[in-house]
């Protein structure tokens, strides 16, 4: 977190490794364990109403398990695969938690889209990095578009 007012930076959570594993604790049950694993390209919104992050998928660059420091300089390796993600994590700013909210745990899923314009708990887009989200106040609902992944990326996904 970043604070304008003393122009410093507070680490919150999360280790200070590169590591690539998600850690799925309970979907829906705030964890002190459970955290999504490092990953780029990902969205992320605030939700004023919890007080809270909400971070949509992005990939992990696998690297053969070669995680390490903050320094580590991987520039000395070349990444293996890449593994994209359709999880929801929500990171409460007050209590510093992680609660997995919804996706799979798996990475390289394909999406579930049902019916369009029906709502449904079983849908879910698929695994993907640079996607667009909006949060809309309002409608208390997460707005995703397109993106780069897994499976088809010119979609228009709502989760309410």
């Amino acid at each position: 977190m970043y604070s304008f007012n003393s122009n410093q930076w507070t680490w919150l959570a999360g280790d200070d490794v590169i590591i690539g594993s998600n850690d799925y604790a309970l979907k829906g049950i705030p964890s002190d364990s459970g955290a999504p694993g490092g990953r780029e390209s990902f969205s992320m919104i605030f939700q004023a109403k919890t007080n809270s992050l909400l971070l949509f998928g992005g990939y992990y660059h696998d690297y053969g398990g070669k995680n390490g420091i903050l320094d580590f300089d991987r520039s000395l390796f070349t990444a293996t695969s890449l593994e994209y993600y359709n999880d929801v994590w929500q990171f409460n700013l007050t209590s510093y938690m992680y609660t997995w909210q919804l996706g799979d745990s798996s990475p390289d899923m394909a999406g579930r889209y049902g019916t369009k314009g029906i709502a449904s708990t079983f849908n879910h887009p698929g695994a993907r990095g640079y996607s667009s989200t909006v949060y809309h106040p309002g409608l208390d609902a997460v707005y995703t578009f397109g993106g780069e992944g897994f499976d088809i990326l010119s979609n228009l996904s709502k989760c309410e």
